[in-house]
């Protein structure tokens, strides 16, 4: 696996990417699993912040692959697909999506595969 690049800390920047992608019996709106999500992006953000302040250049785009139990509790997440070159970085994004509650559902589980992409902005000096 390559090593990422070394850069001065800059400005970080999470966009949320649409394209999430649905697998289970009905029960979760993809708009009530977006709507969790980006309630939960000042988490996926530190995440991001803390390895910027390491000096590494992370980029690129992460595919979290999670399942959502009736419960609303995550039940499974892990890394489907990514591009950042930092598979430390790739976990630790799974691992904060592994600690969130979608709240109960009359369906069944469903499984989600959710993209977050990551880029470095210069302006703000961060």
């Amino acid at each position: 696996m390559p090593t990422p690049r070394l850069k001065a800390p800059a400005f970080a920047v999470v966009i949320l990417t649409a394209g999430i992608a649905l697998a289970g019996e009905g029960g979760r709106d993809p708009a009530d699993i977006a709507a969790v999500v980006e309630q939960h992006m000042a988490e996926i953000t530190n995440v991001y912040d803390t390895f910027l302040e390491t000096g590494l250049a992370i980029e690129g785009t992460v595919l979290v692959k999670f399942t959502i139990a009736r419960t609303g509790a995550v039940t499974a997440s892990e890394v489907a697909e990514a591009t950042t070159g930092c598979e430390l970085f790739e976990e630790a994004v799974a691992a904060a999506v592994a600690k969130w509650d979608f709240g109960p559902s009359d369906g069944d589980a469903v499984t989600v595969r959710y993209p977050f992409s990551f880029a470095i902005s210069e302006k703000n000096g961060y």
